[in-house]
């Protein structure tokens, strides 16, 4: 019989400690520690000798308002235990506090065998355990715990020791080695973890509906001494189980909440510790410099997740940790949009981290309703985050952004049976992510990177991978699981899949290729995360924008490259279940940019020909969720998946030659490629063009005039030469650039990207060339060149600047048509045939973004008048005399460069007896008046050249400059000069009138 005790409210000053030679039990509504609460100690933890336990029992009701503790202005609730003395519980060690499964559990197994590695398992009969689910359709209810009926029992023939329950489990558990070839394999395998202890915390009750459990708070108060000093609140609890506590959106069960930082600081630890049927989060460490010790916890069925660190929690270690049953608090508010009727809720996850943990290792989260894990991307090279692991979750990682710096990585995850997607990686914001030794496997998405990277360098790189399609784990097709869940904004709870791929019937999809756009989906990039509970900021207007999360309905910002090395893809099927499965395809959610990628030592294991690319119009058709009508095969594709290019650096990928390359299977690019290129690989037909040692590249031309977004100057055809030996036997090259979007925020018409062969000469065209653009050619090879002939309807020279330089090298503008042969940024005008002749010549730097070219005409003014004199009577030299003057510049500066006659009808004065005769009772007369007639005019085009005074006052006195500096001010006072002639425009000017010498109307005006 166990001694029991209960106390209203307990306040301990001194000492309070228990002894271990009877069960205690503790009951209290509430409990302040200033002093210390000990129960066992690290040399005799409680019950160790005995076998009895300590039960420290909370109670107590929401509408108790009367019994609410408040210390120090700080409210914390009641049915609390609040620490800010010291609190060391040492219950009996579990030496074994989870093992991994050595085989699959069946349906009716009343038994398991685990691995352990520690000597004979000590978990006796009347253990509790529970296991971790393997599927995602209900993991919160497929928690199983259990009471082992017997005492364990070695199995030396399986090498795992037996463990024995009553009640079978009902739901298959799954534990296996996956074979990916080449001697490699994958263990996936469940774990089982033990919960009892013999130090126990818990709540009498949950207060009914309100799920209002007892929960631990640790804090600091200011002593408001003159030293300033604080009595901190400290723990050290191990092998101590947390039972039905948290407050459900009010509280964790065990909350850290530190005000202030210290120096030095205190240490708190838990370690084999065991949270069950938590009301909130497990443990939530919020801001503060004191170290946090997280180390081999287990915690089982939780609402809103396992472990929550907050962002100024620097000193934590998260390591060989299990979070199983995760699940939405039943209380967790609903944001609703008025007029849509969409849903939103606060995203969880098994284990989150707004800041990079100093350790996070070898930690486990399954069976999640949500998300598995949710950190900040370590900075690159990889230091605290290793070896953990997800499974049976919607997203397994999401990984957010680191904010600052150059390279971010993600290293040695394990992500399974993942209901949505495996591995999120949310707005990217640095040049550089790395990830390496990453597994994905049996999962609706394996890989998704979604960039938000604002500047011109974006490389993604993946290191030592796998991603597994349907392997053993992912069950029968008559199972459970099957297909996905993903979240919507209508479906808030992910009851359904609505991936942007299920209308296309694709189970999985292994790799979705990366595109970069400003619409981020988290609002973890612009706040600070403490203000920042919603994983998105659209709330609350609920933008259908951003569900799900692979899904963007804006437009594409640049392009970037990725990169894989020694990538092993397995166990792709063309038929998934009824259903269809791809290695690698397009995010279509991103129409018109997606990042080309570049393979090297790729390994193929049991993955069908057809399963392994998608990159057809035809078999996207279903897909495309943003510009569906210009995307699909009956509207001729977008550019983005017209563009794709997948480069086979050593034949691996594809099984050809190394160089060979793999290119959309759509109309336009089947056109132009069919005659270098097969749809079809090891003899069967493909959803993509494969091109045996051929190179194909890519050029990006970007409008830079002012307001270029919003004009789309295209689209950019290239039509081989087809005097050349280059491969091509007709059609031409194009690329439509981007599309219009429901979504008009963010649009950008800027820029094309298009496929390009190496060592062509090719004719090129746009619908207007703009004034001002760069032309980025994505080869490192020093040997690739291209010559473009843009049709050129000006006879005003270029400047091409090279890198960003300020001064445009001379050496580049020849007196001839630039050859392959020539260096990078080579031109001319030819302004007989209308043609501007570039060549562009590949670089490592150049591949970088290094070694852009930036092209700018000569900026002039145009001005189009009509001058009511005769040809004859014009004065060219007069009138550019008199215009100058009207404007203040030197006449050298204004060329008439085209004078043509013109005659038109016009009302003309005429005098007396001219005009038309009228008659009445007194007679007939010839009045004065105005009339129709014929009026000689001269139509003039007139050019105002750039300033040799600008250009010296902007580049040291050097008149002749063609610095950027230079062309900047001589753009800046050609603009005001176009608007004093713009002021002159209204009506006839009688300014005008006088310098021309007749009548004038403008009839156009403009800057070039």
């Amino acid at each position: 019989m166990a001694e029991t005790v209960t106390i209203k409210n307990l306040t301990i000053f001194g000492k309070l400690s228990f002894d271990d030679s009877a069960d205690r039990v503790l009951t209290l509504g509430n409990m302040l520690v200033w002093g210390l609460l000990e129960v066992g100690n690290e040399t005799e933890p409680f019950g160790e000798t005995t076998g009895k336990t300590a039960r420290i029992v909370l109670s107590g009701s929401v509408m108790d308002l009367d019994d609410y503790m408040v210390v120090d202005e700080q409210y914390l609730h009641n049915k609390v235990i609040a620490v800010a003395g010291r609190v060391e519980t040492y219950g009996v060690a579990r030496k074994d506090p989870w093992l991994r499964l050595a085989s699959s559990i069946g349906d009716d197994d009343k038994s398991a065998c685990v691995r352990n590695v520690s000597g004979p398992l000590e978990w006796p009969a009347g253990a509790t355990v529970a296991f971790a689910p393997t599927e995602w359709d209900d993991p919160f209810d497929d928690t199983k715990v259990r009471t082992l009926s017997a005492h364990p029992v070695f199995e030396a023939a399986n090498n795992c020791t037996r463990i024995f329950f009553e009640t079978k489990l009902g739901k298959l558990v799954f534990a296996e080695d996956i074979d990916v070839g080449n001697g490699k394999k994958v263990s996936l395998r469940s774990v089982v973890v033990r919960t009892d202890r013999t130090v126990i915390f818990e709540s009498l009750d949950l207060d009914g509906s309100h799920y209002y459990g007892g929960h631990i708070e640790i804090f600091d108060v200011k002593l408001n001494d003159e030293g300033g000093n604080s009595r901190v609140g400290q723990v050290t609890m191990r092998n101590t189980q947390f039972k039905s506590l948290g407050k459900a959106s009010l509280s964790a069960a065990v909350k850290i909440g530190y005000a202030s930082s210290f120096v030095p600081p205190p240490v708190n630890i838990f370690e084999a510790c065991s949270w069950t049927n938590s009301q909130e989060y497990a443990l939530h460490a919020q801001s503060s410099n004191v170290p946090l010790i997280i180390k081999d916890n287990v915690m089982v069925k939780s609402f809103n997740g396992g472990i929550f660190i907050d962002a100024g929690s620097l000193t934590t270690q998260i390591i060989n940790n299990v979070v199983i049953g995760v699940s939405m608090g039943p209380n967790n508010p609903v944001a609703t949009n008025e007029f849509s009727g969409g849903e939103r809720v606060i995203n969880y996850a098994g284990i989150r981290a707004d800041v990079v943990p100093v350790r996070m290792i070898g930690n486990v989260v399954a069976g999640s309703n949500d998300i598995g894990f949710m950190h900040q991307a370590e900075p690159c090279p990889a230091s605290a985050i290793f070896n953990n692991e997800a499974w049976a979750t919607i997203v397994g990682v999401f990984l957010l952004p680191l904010k600052r710096g150059t390279c971010q990585t993600a290293n040695l995850y394990t992500v399974w049976k993942a209901a949505h997607i495996a591995m999120f990686i949310a707005d990217v914001m640095v040049s550089n992510t790395q990830l390496s030794n990453i597994v994905v496997a049996d999962s609706h998405l394996g890989i998704v990177p979604y960039f938000s990277v604002g500047n011109r360098f974006r490389r993604f790189y993946v290191y030592d991978s796998i991603i597994i399609g349907s392997s053993s784990a992912s069950g029968t097709c008559n199972g459970r699981s099957y297909f996905c869940r993903s979240q919507s904004t209508m479906d808030k709870h992910m009851g359904s899949c609505n991936s942007i791929f299920a209308p296309g019937g694709y189970r999985k999809i292994g790799l979705v290729v990366p595109f970069n756009t400003m619409n981020k989906k988290t609002c973890w990039t612009s706040k600070d995360p403490r203000l920042c509970r919603l994983l998105g900021q659209a709330y609350p207007n609920l933008d259908d924008c951003h569900f799900p999360w692979e899904y963007e309905n804006h437009m594409g910002k640049g392009a970037g490259w990725s990169f894989f090395e020694r990538t092993t893809f397995a166990y792709w099927k063309e038929n998934d279940c009824g259903r269809t499965s791809r290695a690698i395809a397009p995010n279509v959610a991103g129409p018109e940019i997606i990042f080309p990628m570049t393979f090297t030592e790729t390994t193929w294991y049991e993955a069908d020909t057809f399963a392994k690319f998608e990159m057809s119009t035809a078999g996207l058709d279903d897909v495309y969720v943003g510009r569906k009508s210009p995307c699909r095969s009956t509207g001729g594709g977008c550019m983005g998946l017209d563009q794709m290019l997948l480069y086979d650096t050593d034949g691996t990928l594809t099984g050809l030659a190394p160089g060979s390359t793999v290119l959309p299977y759509t109309p336009r690019t089947w056109t132009v490629w069919s005659s270098q290129c097969v749809n079809e690989l090891d003899g069967a037909e493909i959803h993509a063009q494969v091109c045996n040692n051929v190179t194909v590249q890519h050029l990006e031309m970007k409008n830079l005039d002012r307001g270029a977004s919003d004009v789309k100057f295209g689209p950019l055809v290239l039509t081989p030469n087809v005097e050349e030996e280059n491969g091509f036997s007709g059609g031409v090259l194009s690329s439509t650039g981007a599309f219009y979007a429901s979504c008009p925020c963010g649009w950008d018409f800027s820029y094309y990207h298009i496929l390009i062969k190496p060592a062509v000469t090719y004719y090129t065209e746009v619908m207007s060339l703009p004034e001002n653009f760069m032309l980025r050619y994505w080869s490192a090879r020093p040997e690739d060149s291209v010559v473009l002939h843009f049709f050129y309807p000006d006879s005003r020279g270029v400047n091409v600047f090279v890198g960003g330089d300020s001064e445009p090298p001379m050496r580049l503008k020849l007196a001839r048509i630039p050859t392959l042969d020539d260096e990078h940024g080579a031109h001319s005008v030819d302004a007989q045939r209308l043609r501007l002749y570039i060549t562009l010549r590949g670089s490592p730097e150049g591949f970088a973004a290094q070694r852009d070219l930036v092209i700018r005409r000569t900026p002039t003014v145009k001005l189009k008048i009509n001058v009511e004199i005769s040809i004859v009577e014009f004065n060219a030299e007069n009138f550019a005399t008199n215009l100058a003057i009207l404007l203040g510049i030197p006449p050298e500066r204004i060329k008439v460069v085209a004078v043509q006659a013109r005659r038109r009808l016009a009302l003309v004065d005429v005098g007396e007896g001219e005009g038309s005769e009228s008659c009445d009772e007194h007679g007939c007369s010839v009045s004065g008046g105005r009339r129709l007639g014929l009026v000689q005019a001269t139509a003039l085009e007139v050019s105002i050249e750039p300033s040799s005074d600008a250009a010296a006052a902007a580049s040291g006195g050097q008149a002749d400059s063609t610095s950027s500096g230079a062309l900047n001010a001589q753009t800046q006072e050609l603009g005001q000069v176009s608007s004093q002639l713009t002021s002159l425009q209204s009506g006839s000017s009688s300014a005008l009138a006088a310098a021309a010498g007749g009548q004038v109307t403008v009839t156009e005006t403009w800057l070039q």
